[in-house]
């Protein structure tokens, strides 16, 4: 029978989690020299290098990939047959679908995406958000499963992604009762002089929402220009301002009536994209989570 040393294993498995030789070797109180001569031992009994180098960074290649998810299994493994031993309840294996979500995106798209999932007792979610840089060398590198966004991805040519919409949300002028009194939900142009909050920039909506208010000749009053659609929200509900958010992110509070919709906007769409890596054969879970999510929406 073929032979591999658990303890090289748990080290790869350490420079994965820890995302360097540098982070695991502090973590394991070893120096970096006895680290990456074990991971190039390991390297050599698999017979392949696990990790691209690129200008002194490890970056997890689809070898590594596949033996990090093992390394998963192996050491959970190891978790429940200790608890197993000490009489505890050992919990059910689940399948953990990894994902990735921009920072900013909206909370309650990011809960219709997910909650098919939770009816699955198969199944457990792992979700991490970063930059959109962040979740490009995430998908890269293997470290998630799918990421979501509102703005496709810029990523390394040599890595082959599949994206596709998600959902199209109308963008919506929101606000608190003793706002929308005041305005004529018939004329959008009544909104001249009321506090506003628009996004930022950084979003695609931000410059068709100049457009509009240009060619309806609206003079904005902008007392606020917020990244988060969730901080957005809040400030709507305190009545101090209407804010343009897509609808997705204010479907609870118009339902609750903390929140009344203005106008919607047909012309100005927020679009929310889902990417994973490009597989001959992508993994039946998460094509049925999307898939889930696009029948429902």
């Amino acid at each position: 029978m073929d032979w591999i040393n658990y303890h090289h294993l748990f080290y790869f498995w350490m420079i994965v989690k820890e995302g360097s030789v540098t982070g695991a070797s502090k973590k394991l109180r070893l120096s970096q020299s006895t680290l990456s001569e074990q991971l190039k031992i390991l390297e050599q009994r698999i017979g392949e290098p696990l990790f691209d180098r690129v200008k002194k960074n490890l970056i997890l290649n689809q070898t590594g990939s596949i033996t990090f998810e093992y390394c998963e299994q192996i050491f959970k493994s190891g978790q429940e047959l200790f608890s197993h031993l000490k009489n505890r309840e050992t919990p059910q294996k689940r399948k953990i679908i990894r994902i990735g979500s921009q920072v900013s995106l909206s909370k309650n798209l990011q809960f219709q995406f997910l909650k098919q999932s939770l009816n699955d007792k198969s199944v457990s979610v792992r979700v991490l958000q970063g930059s959109l840089s962040d979740l490009a060398l995430m998908l890269e590198t293997y470290q998630v499963d799918l990421v979501l966004t509102d703005t496709q991805l810029i990523h390394n040519q040599k890595i082959q992604l599949q994206t596709q919409e998600l959902l199209v949300a109308p963008i919506c002028v929101v606000g608190a009762k003793n706002l929308v009194k005041k305005i004529d939900k018939k004329n959008i142009k009544t909104i001249n002089g009321i506090p506003l909050f628009l996004p930022t920039y950084s979003h695609r909506t931000r410059s068709q929402i100049d457009y509009l208010i240009e060619s309806e000749s609206i003079k904005p009053n902008i007392i606020g220009e917020i990244e988060d659609p969730a901080l957005m929200r809040f400030f709507a509900i305190s009545g101090k301002g209407l804010a343009f958010v897509p609808e997705i992110v204010v479907q609870n509070e118009i339902q609750s009536k903390e929140l009344e919709i203005c106008f919607k906007l047909d012309r100005v769409n927020e679009i929310f994209y889902v990417t994973t890596l490009k597989r001959s054969k992508p993994d039946p879970l998460i094509k049925g989570l999307i898939q889930s999510f696009l029948n429902h929406r």
